[in-house]
């Protein structure tokens, strides 16, 4: 019997369909210190695209940062990565979907 590579990739394909999603986005975000170990500037290393995220992970950052490092170190650089994980899955993605469409439905009887 001879192994067929792309029938299985196919048959798994088709399983993962309906399994969920995970998405993840890492910002870094860049702290400087100044003379006396207190934060002096900040700004993003890395960027999602998503002007919502991406000011979320600097604020979080900034949060997270005497946690992480009780005593930073005068005049040094820290990069701090934020990490983005949301699951969705299939079914959550239609439910999502379905109001937009039922509006978009409705706008189209309605001309």
């Amino acid at each position: 019997m001879k192994f067929r590579f792309p029938v299985v990739v196919g048959a798994l394909a088709l399983l993962l369909q309906a399994c969920t999603t995970v998405d993840s986005d890492t910002v870094y975000v860049t702290i400087k210190t100044d003379a006396r170990g207190n934060i002096s500037s900040t700004q993003l290393s890395s960027i999602t695209g998503d002007r919502k995220k991406d000011g979320m992970a600097l604020h979080l950052a900034l949060l997270a940062f005497y946690h992480k490092i009780p005593n930073p170190r005068a005049n040094h650089t820290y990069r701090q990565p934020v990490m983005f994980d949301y699951t969705k899955s299939n079914a959550a993605k239609a439910a999502a979907a379905a109001p937009a469409a039922k509006k978009t439905k409705a706008t189209q009887t309605t001309r």
